[in-house]
């Protein structure tokens, strides 16, 4: 199966997922999509992508600390904490993003 994951759950009826015939020569990225249970009874969809990633490039990403931020700062200088979290729906994203 194929699946389209944006937001949430997208049930195959609306067209998102379909069924392929694996057996001829298709070409493109193919994935297994399935839904597994949840702790409380209900279920949740996986779409399993292990197959992707031998094609993604892993950028290096260190977390700075507090510590390295404080040496970098200079007298009057601010600073600013924003949980994104909590602010994305108001931090506007350029449409070609």
């Amino acid at each position: 199966m194929i699946g389209a994951v944006g937001r949430g759950f997208v049930p195959p009826h609306q067209g998102a997922v379909e069924t392929v015939d694996l057996s001829g020569d298709q070409g493109g990225f193919y994935y297994h999509y399935f839904l597994a249970t949840k702790r409380t009874g209900g279920f949740h969809p996986i779409l399993n992508l292990h197959g992707l990633n031998s094609f993604i490039r892993v950028a290096k990403f260190r977390m700075e600390t507090l510590t390295s931020i404080l040496q970098g700062l200079h007298k009057g200088w601010w600073m600013l904490s924003l949980e994104l979290k909590d602010a994305y729906l108001h931090v506007l994203i350029h449409p070609s993003h």
